[in-house]
């Protein structure tokens, strides 16, 4: 029973499967795209409408602009003095790794107090070029906070040597052995702290000082 059944429904799935093709192949053969023309006629090509010259108008392309820079921002900047811990912290750099050379104040060497002097030259700070004993006498005691604070100078072996602090563990200066390096306070040169003195004031540019006063 199901073996017929199954058997009568593809005769008939069959039967509309051909009975529709039979309709398609009719209706492809009634619409042909290409109407044929009867014998004796040609075709004729449509015919266009008159243009003259006066009717022509160039296109009008949308107008764009192409940038290759943003365009200026105008800030309005205001003169002042430089910090000078920027300015003394860029000569020092400047000069590490240089080599130890008496009395040298150039890039060709330098000892110490000759390091000390160019370097606050270079920020800012007008004082006579002399030896450790004479940047002694010549500048304020540093006490307190005012030990460990960047640019104060740090003078050891009772006077015969001077570097400038960094912070409270470390210190600059201009070794006969190596060299402008960054040294650490313990070990060798802790127990040979003679003393402090405040760090030289760097001289205001003439040019900024009248810049700021207007």
């Amino acid at each position: 029973m199901i073996r017929a059944s199954w058997r009568m429904l593809c005769f008939f799935l069959f039967t509309w499967l051909v009975t529709q093709s039979s309709i398609t192949a009719k209706a492809q053969a009634g619409s042909n795209p290409f109407p044929r023309i009867p014998n004796g006629e040609s075709a004729k090509a449509p015919k266009l409408p008159d243009i003259k010259i006066g009717d022509f108008r160039p296109p009008v392309l949308p107008r764009s602009r192409y940038y290759l820079l943003p365009p200026p921002l105008f800030l309005k900047i205001e003169l002042g003095p430089t910090d000078p811990s920027t300015l003394l912290q860029n000569a020092i750099a400047k000069r590490l790794g240089a080599r130890y050379r008496y009395r040298g104040v150039d890039e060709r060497g330098y000892d110490c107090s000759g390091f000390v002097w160019s370097v606050f030259k270079e920020s800012g700070a007008d004082f006579e070029r002399g030896p450790a004993s004479a940047l002694w006498r010549q500048l304020p005691v540093a006490r307190g906070s005012e030990t460990s604070r960047f640019g104060t100078l740090v003078f050891f072996n009772k006077l015969r040597h001077v570097g400038i602090v960094l912070d409270g563990e470390w210190f600059y200066h201009a070794s006969r052995s190596n060299g402008v390096i960054l040294s650490p306070f313990s070990g060798y040169w802790k127990h040979r702290i003679t003393g402090f003195r405040r760090a030289p004031t760097p001289t205001l540019p003439q040019r900024l000082i009248s810049a700021s006063r207007k």
